[in-house]
């Protein structure tokens, strides 16, 4: 049985990931992105164990797999938001999603297939391959739900908007926060808004998603009012950044 790193992994319909070269293409458009290491390391093994949540030190633990380097939070959070918006570009929305407060799987409604492998798991240590080389099995995962509380909404939140930081208990604002893309904007979003609902709200708000910029949406838990964090794409500030609250 050869390891599940040297094959080709059809998620959904149209993306594949080619783990060997850090590859994820979409089969009908022929776009491509390569992968950072750690990314790469990341999506692999959460392919692997698709049918559980992997928490966040295990993730760190297979990502930059060393057993040395101290990785922070933000670097790690950084590498999630990366990984997800990499996915998007190959047409992989909403592959990988959040645990609130567990950790990170794949999604259970979208197929996951090998190409001509019976998908097994297992670990394999060799010379060419990474120590924590994962097979798949063809059981069928189950679904999860998410939930977060309303953010305090205070002048400290403008720098933890765009880079996903962490607060000073450790627990990430943002990390429960679902992602989608509305025109040419990357969209955050709390559970209390919902996917359904983002759309109306930046057209509601007139959010300007005429050029790539990266949005954070926030509703506190009785639907009263809304904040909105706007920073431009690539921005390595929160300068750029602003805040709005909406009373609805």
């Amino acid at each position: 049985m050869e390891s599940l790193i040297t094959k080709e992994i059809i998620i959904g319909d149209t993306v594949v990931f080619i783990p060997a070269t850090r590859k994820l293409k979409n089969t009908l458009t022929g776009d491509s992105v390569i992968l950072h290491t750690p990314a790469n390391y990341c999506l692999l093994n959460l392919l692997a164990n698709r049918q559980k949540i992997m928490s966040k030190n295990e993730l760190i633990k297979a990502s930059w797999n060393n057993g040395v380097q101290i990785i922070s939070d933000n670097t790690f959070y950084q590498m999630v938001f990366n990984l997800r918006q990499n996915l998007v570009k190959v047409g992989g929305d909403n592959i990988i999603i959040t645990v609130p407060r567990r950790g990170l799987k794949i999604n259970p409604e979208i197929p996951v297939k090998v190409i001509d492998a019976e998908l097994q798991e297992q670990t394999q240590a060799t010379d060419n391959v990474p120590k924590f080389t994962y097979f798949l099995t063809e059981a069928s995962s189950t679904c999860y739900r998410m939930n977060i509380s309303l953010i305090i909404l205070t002048v400290a939140l403008l720098f933890l908007s765009y880079f996903l930081y962490t607060s000073e208990t450790d627990v990430p604002v943002f990390s429960s926060y679902q992602y989608q893309v509305y025109n040419m904007c990357d969209v955050l979003y709390n559970d209390e808004i919902g996917k359904e609902n983002v759309d109306a709200l930046i057209i509601k708000y007139s959010i300007d998603c005429s050029q790539k910029r990266h949005i954070t949406l926030t509703e506190n838990e009785n639907h009263s009012r809304l904040s909105v964090i706007s920073c431009p794409a690539g921005t390595l500030t929160t300068k750029a950044c602003s805040l709005s609250l909406y009373v609805k």
